[in-house]
């Protein structure tokens, strides 16, 4: 969940909805450029956050076995890791080919996002593609 814009005050400048997070021992979660691990339990309120991952939308290595899970996870190493961010979009453009081939098990619905997907991560949108990864990741499985 990521706040949105509210009602415009006087001020001109936009409201948002806070975004509450809990946070259990040992989560993580990424915030403006800070990836963030808990200590211990916490709640907390977020506003105005610009790049936000909670916990349950970051995708360990182990966890990214299919084609769309390894390309989401290259696209979410470019947002953590600013510093390696040219290698990791290489590793996404590289793990494309093979999932936009009409013969891979990634259906045509999601073949077709993953190029708006390409598009923005060529773009620099990265938190943008990575909530149009995990639309195409729902969309149904791809080994």
């Amino acid at each position: 969940m990521s706040g949105h814009p509210g009602p415009t005050p006087r001020g001109g400048k936009a409201e948002t909805t806070p975004t509450r997070i809990v946070l259990k021992k040992g989560g993580t979660f990424f915030l403006n450029g800070a990836l963030i691990r808990a200590h211990d339990a916490f709640g907390a309120e977020i506003h105005l956050a610009e790049a936000l991952l909670l916990p349950s939308q970051i995708l360990s290595a182990e966890a990214a076995r299919t084609p769309l899970q390894r390309l989401y996870y290259c696209v979410q190493q470019a947002l953590i890791e600013p510093e390696a961010a040219a290698t990791w979009r290489e590793a996404f453009t590289a793990g494309l080919p093979p999932v936009l081939d009409p013969h891979s098990t990634v259906g045509p619905v999601q073949r077709d996002s993953l190029e708006r997907v390409a598009a923005l991560v060529e773009a620099g949108r990265l938190i943008e593609a990575l909530a149009a990864l995990r639309r195409a990741i729902k969309a149904g499985p791809a080994t």
